[in-house]
């Protein structure tokens, strides 16, 4: 059966030369861009700057670069399209007020250069809605368009993301981390979240160590999980500690609800239900709970 390319859809607008055309798979498990996404404020300066500092690897060989943002699996969802100018260098006087990545535009490095790009509007359309398949070599942060003709697996529409049920919630960190930084299209997740206190589960899924935890926030179950899409841990003892000796650990991470409570309940009674469910599993004498 014949499938829709994104080749297809950058040849219908005129892009016909994909040779010329590369692809670039940001992806939120890498911490300096994921500080990028998350400023909601500045992200859309932040991404462009994050995308234009590269080395000259890219000079003269590409008219456009399209950008990804991975989701769940291999998919990537369609960010961005630029023309490319010309580069040069990266000095200190050109980085923007508050852009996180302070070694894209330190003076000591001599390999960053800020690309020249110019937002391509006649494909703006899919921007934020159109899914690719980036195949099996996810690893493989860039491609050529030509070589590397990618299956559009979706095309999404305007509507809000539809909250799950509570006892449906199973997120991924990038998971995680999208539907906390994304309050527009997550709005029901963010109403359903916010409005409970819980007990939640973290899974680390690679070798099946479980923290269990409780909130009992002002923002409820939303408020706590959105410490750990910004910090990793949580302030959590243990998970520090593991963070300390393999830092990339959180992207194992699975987060789940194994209880809501209602906001009206004492804080101390919450705390009684997260010792219980702490005793059920485990997780004092074979997880990641301290205590």
């Amino acid at each position: 059966m014949p499938y829709l390319t994104f080749n297809d859809v950058l040849e219908k607008a005129g892009i016909t030369n994909l040779d010329r055309v590369l692809l670039i798979r940001h992806s939120l498990n890498h911490a300096n861009f994921a500080k990028c996404y998350s400023d909601s404020k500045n992200r859309d300066l932040f991404i462009k700057t994050y995308t234009a500092c590269q080395g000259t690897q890219f000079k003269g060989k590409y008219d456009y670069w399209a950008i990804f943002i991975s989701t769940k699996g291999t998919s990537a969802k369609l960010y961005r399209i630029y023309k490319v100018g010309d580069c040069v260098k990266c000095t200190p006087e050109m980085k923007p007020e508050n852009y996180p990545v302070e070694d894209d535009f330190a003076a000591s490095n001599t390999e960053s250069y800020l690309y020249d790009l110019e937002e391509y509007e006649e494909l703006k359309e899919y921007y934020g809605k159109l899914i690719i398949d980036w195949g099996k070599a996810a690893i493989r942060w860039y491609q050529i368009s030509g070589r590397q003709p990618k299956m559009i697996t979706a095309l999404m529409d305007n509507e809000k993301i539809a909250f799950p049920g509570y006892e449906n919630v199973i997120l991924t960190y990038p998971e995680l981390f999208e539907m906390v930084n994304d309050p527009i299209s997550y709005e029901a997740w963010h109403s359903a979240l916010s409005s409970v206190y819980g007990i939640y589960l973290i899974v680390n899924t690679k070798n099946g160590q479980q923290y269990v935890g409780s909130a009992s926030g002002e923002n409820g179950i939303l408020g706590r999980w959105t410490d750990y899409a910004n910090n990793h841990t949580g302030g959590d003892k243990l998970l520090i500690e593991l963070m300390e000796k393999e830092a990339n650990t959180y992207e194992h991470f699975q987060f789940t609800i194994l209880r809501i409570i209602p906001k009206e309940t004492r804080k101390d009674d919450v705390i009684e239900i997260e010792s219980l469910y702490k005793r059920k599993l485990g997780s004092r004498v074979f997880g990641l709970n301290a205590n």
